[in-house]
């Protein structure tokens, strides 16, 4: 049987687990029908190609609502070397733009304007800088003449909101440290001594394995970081295990046994636990699974 899967099994592709995206807010155009683009220095990306370079790939026919926008931006001639991947958006109700499977890693903002039948590109290139990755433009001083094309006249910055992923650290290590002490507390460790322990052990390695959580959404994912959490969970467990046997029972009452097992024990209890608590709060948290918000 093993050698008949091996004889006959193929290749095959999947695609799994999110993917990076590029999210821009505009400000300043309320009221303007607009659509959206991002050129790329590369002819493809994913499955995005430039019809220039893949005359056999339209991604729009005749028959498409959006086709005569399709043609507008296939017929712009934008900066030497940049293309368009046939990849575009109708912002005018939503004031933004959203390209969340395989957006090009460094682009250019392309705008057009249908009521005016006018072209905006940005005049320097963006690079994507997070997973989710954020910008905000402001054309709140653009003006535009039909048929003009316009090169800059905004500006874009990035506006990721650092703000979730520090409320979502200190959540979750407040949340671990009350339920590591908590539960030592039931496994009647509630020496001075032993909860300074219990205190310290979890500031250093739930401190270590949250940061490392973080940077994990940040550059690369949910996906990424679930997986990475297990991991560094189970290292954790070994970590904290390990010194809980040694260092707790020297601080027991006196008379009573040792018993390291029980420490060990103590320490699957509250990491797991205290995983469930952390799982659920990077669940709940936008940047982590959730997308960020603006």
């Amino acid at each position: 049987m093993v050698l008949a899967v091996l004889l006959l099994s193929t290749g095959i592709s999947a695609d799994m687990g999110p993917k990076a995206s590029t999210r821009i807010r505009f400000e300043g155009l309320e009221g303007q029908r607009y659509m959206a683009t991002l050129l790329s220095p590369e002819p493809f990306c994913g499955p995005y190609t430039a019809l220039e370079e893949f005359p056999d790939n339209p991604r729009y026919t005749p028959e498409d609502p959006e086709y005569p926008i399709w043609e507008k931006f296939v017929a712009f001639e934008g900066p030497d070397g940049w293309y368009f991947l046939q990849y575009f958006q109708d912002c005018t109700e939503t004031s933004s733009f959203t390209w969340g499977y395989f957006p090009p890693a460094r682009f250019k903002l392309l705008l057009y304007f249908p009521e005016q039948d006018a072209f905006v590109v940005s005049a320097e290139s963006y690079e994507r800088y997070a997973f989710d990755s954020l910008f905000t433009a402001d054309l709140h001083d653009l003006s535009l003449s039909p048929g003009e094309t316009k090169i800059g006249e905004f500006s874009m910055q990035r506006s990721y909101c650092y703000l979730w992923q520090i409320v979502s650290f200190f959540c979750r290590m407040a949340a671990t440290v009350a339920i590591e002490l908590v539960v030592a507390v039931l496994f009647c460790y509630r020496a001075r001594q032993q909860i300074r322990i219990v205190l310290a052990a979890n500031l250093v390695t739930q401190g270590i394995l949250n940061l490392l959580l973080n940077l994990t959404a940040y550059h690369a994912g949910g996906l990424l970081l679930m997986v990475e959490y297990v991991l560094l969970e189970f290292l954790v467990f070994l970590l904290e295990a390990t010194a809980y046997a040694f260092l707790l029972p020297r601080y027991r009452p006196a008379g009573e046994p040792a018993r390291r097992w029980l420490a060990v024990i103590y320490a699957l209890v509250a990491n797991g636990v205290s995983f469930a608590a952390g799982a659920a709060i990077l669940i709940v948290t936008p940047g982590f699974l959730l997308p960020v918000p603006f």
